[in-house]
């Protein structure tokens, strides 16, 4: 792990008082109940920041990372804990100073004075004195951006990354970083700097990745808040693996500055996004509305595109009874999910009917089948990180792509990472039309468009448009650590396989399969908010055990619904679990 002692000349002649960590009980709290607690003087910021370290030294800290199977989460790998106790000092104080100017207004009679102490009141953040972490890919001042990748284990970042500005200006403290895969390519959270990130429900399977350490330190209540980022199903797998919530935005909807490594280019990346991750729906719109602040609104975002001014949150009276609902359950080989997430669809599907929901199954948006809805994701997957290579690396892609051609495997990996432009801008092209196909979908077009050959459903079901669209995230639940040698996983053929078991046993399919449900959100510049279902006993690779694993789904709408995506999935929530909060429980070790 990494810790950092950069401080100011003030902070360093600076006494730090000790302080007595809060109740245990405050681990697991949404995160509008600590900012109430702490605004109302209820609890101190420094001792809930003593809270979450304590956590952190108890349940992440271990040097055992023998496969994977035992040992602390590795979750918290980057820590600022004497600067963070700092700044949670300085938060009490301005707390005990508004509640001192309280009760002297109480003692004021003459109206003037009053009014004078009243303008004194600077209104708190709405995170005020609330500790949080980020993913280690967000460059945090003073702090190493390294994406667990040793050859920028010195990178040290000079400013805050947007979304840390954001989160500060809204209150609240910062006290670490959190794991990642290697040059955020993976399903899983490992690197040679930070060693292993395990999940919290099973130490020997992966949190998921590439935001795998902030799905685990929310699930272990190691911190209640996190941002990740998202390419490929990278917020809202690991908040699948994990129990927790996780929203990819819709595309450039917040500013990604800052959270892009240190090799970094200036335009804003094509299909990735950043996005909030937290332990509630509830929650995940208060970090939405921090993120979109007016300091952290992307360049690119106009007001009438902003989700608050262009399209209201569903009204109060609404209910599951007033929405129309898609529901896009499974795909053919290799993209088929397995028995656990197929049972999860079903039980939403239940209960959707039961509340008297319009539900209309659908196989993809109109004129798209999977396949192709997972080419056109891949083709401009591929071609992002063909941007991002070096000179011998490209050559290296250069010489397997022909031998590509010569085994007659049509446009492989190596084709689309070494298309040409004229390639190119034919898929983005496809890509487009896949955007265009989703907007079709949700807002309706009652000319159908795709012949029925790849739906269940008559035009007629599609006229109107759905509210929003629910959908697997993966094809199983989280599987065991795989260290496999791969140099980009993410989406590289590898000898990697994932097993998933269906019906006729468990069968092998290639590990970038995965792939397919993720990318429907980044291919089509949709948001998506990951969501907590059930929990399945899963079968483990021995044939005679099982573990229980967390099964999320995702809910998703058209481009800038994202909060009407979370609150239908908060809806989903209390009607299946009567909570929003952490509605799975906590895993065992972790109360």
């Amino acid at each position: 792990m990494s810790t950092t002692s950069s401080t100011s000349k003030k902070e360093h002649h600076r006494l730090l008082l000790p302080c007595v960590a809060a109740p245990n009980k405050y681990a697991f709290q949404p995160v509008s109940k600590l900012a109430r607690s702490i605004a109302s003087g209820e609890l101190s910021s420094r001792s809930l920041l003593e809270l979450f370290i304590s956590r952190i030294e108890r349940l992440d800290d271990d040097n055992d990372d023998t496969n994977g199977g035992g040992g602390g989460f590795h979750a918290v790998v980057v820590r600022d804990f004497e600067r963070a106790r700092t700044r949670a000092d300085d938060a009490d104080a301005i707390v005990r100073a508004r509640i001192l100017r309280r009760k002297n207004r109480e003692r004021i009679t003459d109206e003037t004075e009053k009014e004078e102490e009243d303008g004194n009141d600077v209104p708190l953040g709405s995170l005020h004195g609330v500790p949080f972490t980020v993913k280690e890919s967000h460059d945090a001042s003073g702090l190493p951006t390294t994406l667990g990748n040793p050859a920028y284990k010195d990178t040290i970042a000079r400013n805050d990354s947007h979304v840390v500005s954001a989160l500060r200006s809204a209150g609240a403290i910062l006290m670490g970083k959190t794991s990642v895969p290697r040059n955020l390519c993976d399903w899983q959270s490992y690197n040679e700097l930070h060693g292993i990130c395990r999940n919290p429900w099973s130490r020997k399977h992966t949190p998921g990745g590439s935001s795998g350490g902030s799905a685990a330190a929310l699930c272990a209540g190691l911190s209640p808040i996190e941002v990740g980022s998202d390419i490929g199903g990278s917020i809202r797998l690991p908040a699948h693996f994990c129990g927790v919530w996780g929203l990819k935005p819709t595309w450039n909807l917040i500013d990604n500055s800052g959270s892009r490594g240190p090799t970094a280019i200036h335009a804003p990346p094509e299909l990735s996004v950043v996005g909030p991750m937290a332990r509630c729906a509830s929650d995940l719109i208060l970090l939405l509305d921090a993120l979109l602040s007016k300091s952290s609104l992307s360049s690119t975002t106009t007001t009438e595109q902003h989700p608050q001014s262009s399209y209201p949150r569903l009204q109060t009276h609404t209910t599951l009874s007033h929405l129309r609902v898609a529901i896009w359950a499974d795909a053919p080989s290799p993209f088929a999910v397995d028995t656990h997430t197929r049972n999860a669809m079903e039980k939403v599907v239940q209960m959707l009917n039961t509340a008297g929901t319009a539900v209309v199954h659908i196989d993809g948006p109109p004129g798209y089948n999977a396949t192709d809805v997972y080419d056109s994701y891949m083709d401009v997957l591929c071609g992002v990180y063909a941007g991002r290579m070096s000179n011998d690396e490209y050559q290296a892609a250069e010489h397997l792509a022909e031998i590509e051609r010569q085994n007659d495997r049509g446009a492989d990996f190596w084709c689309r990472q070494t298309m040409s432009a004229r390639e190119l801008a034919i898929a983005n092209e496809r890509r487009w039309g896949l955007v265009t196909a989703f907007e079709e979908l949700f807002h309706g077009d009652g000319e159908g468009g795709n012949g029925g050959s790849n739906r269940r459903t008559t035009d007629d079901d599609l006229a109107d448009g759905f509210d929003v669209m629910i959908c697997p995230i993966a094809l199983s639940p989280a599987f065991r650590h795989d260290h496999t040698p791969a140099t980009r996983p993410f989406f590289t053929p590898s000898d990697r396989m994932m097993a998933v078991e269906s019906g006729d046993g468990r069968k092998n399919v290639p590990y970038r399969s995965n792939a397919f449900w993720s990318g429907i959100c980044n291919g089509s510049m949709l948001p998506g908010v990951a969501f907590p279902v059930s929990m399945a006993e899963v079968t483990d690779d021995d044939g005679l055990t099982t573990v229980r694993l967390p099964v999320g789904l995702q809910c998703v709408g058209p481009r800038r619904h994202d909060y009407v995506c979370i609150e239908v999935a908060r809806m989903i929530s209390m009607a299946l679990h009567g909570t929003e909060f952490m509605p799975l429980g906590n895993p065992d070790g972790c109360e």
